[in-house]
Parts: structure tokens; sequence; C-alpha cells
């Protein structure tokens, strides 16, 4: 377990054989527009960030394979799945369809989405699969202060809240009818976590939380130290203009990867002409084990680019790689982590070379400028890799066809986080 993660609930059940059928087959309007997908979830977790604690989940998503009407997966009995579908025009959602369920040992029973966009309803066959009921706003909101009166901060990725809640209150885990049968405690959050349940205790991770979020953060941004001097006893205080100021400001992360290349470990060879005018050709060689591990490199970078992209945009227009979350920063460690472990195979030092994500404060208008083009490059990764995957079906290459598909879903849900932080900062440039 990383110093900065810590484990705070884990469903600990038997794996269980699951499967979802549709036995009305889901409209689908648009090819390139249409999503399916579902998401096992199993288990809450803290990561201490910059700002605070945030509260994470654990979890693994994965999209219809074959097509869009069955999925079979296994998954530990307790854990909680996320069912989502849609079909859209270019202008508009034509047809959605969400739920949750929990792992169960039971038999397989039908039951009917409702279309939340349209008016097509669709009958689905489930096994080891109960579902559960979507929470309401008022309900997310409510849970939302309960998360934060403890002092952690709800991931913008994961739905924390109605994990929170079916976990740690309803306790579905425990029993098949948890949901409808336990009670849920009226003003004693905290009490929802037995100790059994908890690796952790949080009085005891938290003792000295300023120890965790300060001290590593030393030589942070020049925001960030003053930050840390506005808590000082006698403060000097900002001028209203730059509190002002700072407040405009369009906070993003850049991602910062120095890896090494298969240059590392080439050898050259100098070839000069018989005239003496003649040109001096220099000759770039990886023989014997040196080609083997120019290969393992450039694997290695290609991995990188490959994990920074469930989280960063890259943006070719402005050559760098954006993200619009904190968890950006738990991302770059997770993968600077791994190239010193892959170095360390190699034998290879990895003193030079370091992934992080680096915090940078925009101006509005430059912020909507970098925003805007890593929306335009998604949008046509997108339209990219929908136009490969009907080129894949057509030609029935099934191992190609359900990569592309993974692929897009990233890339779709990637967009959809940078469409939603774009319009909540237009949002408040009108406020």
């Amino acid at each position: 377990m990383s110093e900065k993660v810590s484990e705070f609930f884990k469903v600990s059940g038997k794996f269980l054989p699951a499967s979802i059928e549709a036995l009305d087959e889901f409209p689908v309007f648009n090819y390139k527009l249409t999503r399916a997908s579902y998401t096992v979830y199993t288990a809450l977790k803290l990561y201490h960030g910059k700002k605070g604690i945030y509260l994470i989940a654990e979890k693994k998503e994965e999209e219809f394979r074959g097509d869009f009407n069955s999925a079979n997966f296994t998954a530990p009995e307790g854990s909680l799945v996320f069912f989502y579908y849609t079909t859209a025009s270019h202008s508009k959602v034509k047809h959605r369809y969400r739920k949750w369920f929990v792992v169960k040992s039971s038999e397989a029973t039908e039951l009917v989405l409702e279309d939340e966009e349209g008016d097509v309803n669709v009958r689905v066959r489930v096994k080891n699969l109960e579902p559960i009921k979507m929470l309401s706003k008022e309900k997310v909101v409510e849970l939302d202060a309960i998360i934060r009166n403890q002092g952690w901060l709800p991931s913008e990725y994961d739905p924390v809240h109605t994990l929170y809640y079916y976990w740690l209150i309803q306790r579905v885990h425990e029993s098949t009818t948890a949901v409808r049968a336990k009670p849920e405690p009226e003003a004693k959050p905290v009490t929802a976590v037995e100790p059994e349940e908890a690796p952790v205790e949080p009085e005891k991770l938290f003792e000295r939380p300023e120890a965790v979020l300060i001290a590593p953060q030393a030589t942070a941004t020049p925001v960030e130290r003053t930050a840390v001097l506005s808590e000082a006893p006698a403060p000097a205080p900002a001028e209203p203009a730059e509190q002002v100021q700072r407040t405009e400001l369009v906070k993003v992360y850049l991602l910062s990867m120095r890896l090494p290349s298969k240059y590392l470990v080439q050898s050259v060879r100098v070839e000069r002409g018989q005239g003496a005018s003649s040109p001096v050709r220099e000759i770039r060689m990886w023989e014997g084990e040196y080609a083997r591990l120019a290969a393992r490199l450039e694997t290695l970078r290609r991995q990188c680019y490959h994990l920074a992209s469930r989280i960063f945009a890259f943006v070719p227009d402005f050559g760098v790689w954006i993200a619009v979350s904190e968890e950006a920063l738990e991302e770059a460690r997770r993968i600077g982590e791994y190239v010193k472990s892959e170095l360390g195979k190699l034998n290879i030092s990895s003193d030079r070379y370091a992934v992080k994500a680096v915090p940078v404060f925009l101006e509005p208008g430059d912020a909507k400028s970098l925003l805007d083009a890593a929306i335009a490059h998604l949008s046509s990764d997108a339209e990219e890799l929908a136009a490969r995957i009907k080129r894949a079906e057509e030609e029935r290459r099934r191992k190609e066809l359900q990569r592309l598909r993974r692929e897009l879903e990233t890339v779709q849900r990637l967009l959809d986080t940078f469409i939603a932080f774009a319009r909540e900062q237009l949002r408040r440039g009108e406020g």
C-alpha cells in the first residue's frame, strides 16, 4: 500500500459468475456514439492529496464484449456493479439506461430497465446480481455532508456517495435483505464502519493529517506556499486585488514525464567517405543484449503514455498533457513507481527519470483555449476509434475489436470529464 493511499473498506466475499443479458435488444441510434459498459466496485480508499484527504474507489471497468446486449464477468460477493448504456446523435442523447446492482448469489431473474431519455424500455436477465436503487440528488447531498464532516473530500471521478451508502450504512455486503431490512442511522455516520470492516481506524489514520499533507510539499508552487503561510499566527494580509485575481484563475494539472528511450543503450559508429570532402555519417546500432534492452525501453514508454491517457489528455496544439482533477497527482505517482520498478528489472538507475503532475493556474481565456483544444482532440480521437471499430466489425477481427472498444470507452469518459469541467468554468465566469 502506498504511503499516500490507505485502504478504508474492502469487500471480502467469494467470487461469483455474474451476467447481464438483454432479452429485448438495446436500441442503437448511431453506432459510433453508442456505449455499453459495466463497472465493478470493490473497495473505498483514502488518498492524501494537497487539498485534503480524498475518498476514492477501487474499480474495474469493462465494456460489453462481442455486442451491446450481453456481458459475463466475475466479481466478489458484496461488490457493487454499475451498468451504463447510451446511444446518441451528434446533437443529443436518444436512449440511456443506468442501473446499480449488488453481487449476491441468486438465480437468474428478469427486470425492466427504464429508458431515461426515450420511451424504449428493455427487459434484461441478470444472474447473481440484485438490483438496488439509484440515489436521489437529495440523498447524494446528505451523504456529501456526512463524508465531508469526517474530513474527507469526495472523488470527482468515482460514485463514492453511492458506495458509502450501500456498504457502510445499508451494509448490503452482509445480507441479501440489507437494503430493505436495515434502517439508516440518523446522525452517526462514523459508527457505520465497524472495526472488523475497516483495516485502518480513521481516528488513528488521521492523528497528524498536517504531517501528511503539508510536509511532502515543502517545495511546492508559490500558490501552495501562500496557503501554508496563511495559517501562521500573524499572516501578512493579501491585497484585495490579488485575492480577486487568484479566485479568477483556473487550476489544471500538467504532466511532466522524463522517460528513458532506446537511445540510452545505443552504440554509434562513425563512417567517413574516401574523399577529403566526403561527408561523415553516424550510424546508430543496437546489437545483441542492447537490442533487447532497447525494445523493453520503448515498450516502457508506450505503456506510460497509455497509463497517462486514462486521466490526462494530450493537446498537440500546445504540446502538453493536461488533467482537470487533483487525482492526476496520484495517477502520476503511480506511473512514476511503475517506471522505477521496470527500470530496476533492467538494472538501469531511475535517478534521472521522473513522472509528476504539476498544478498550474491559468487566466480564464488561456484556460478556455487549452480546454477547447483538448476537447476537440479527444472528440477527434473518439470519431477515429469509432471508424476503426466499424472496420474491425466488418472484417470480424474480434481481438482488435475488443481492444478498440476499451480504448473508445476510456476516451469517451475522459471527454465527458473535460466537457463537464469546461461547463463549470463557464458558469463561474458568468456568475
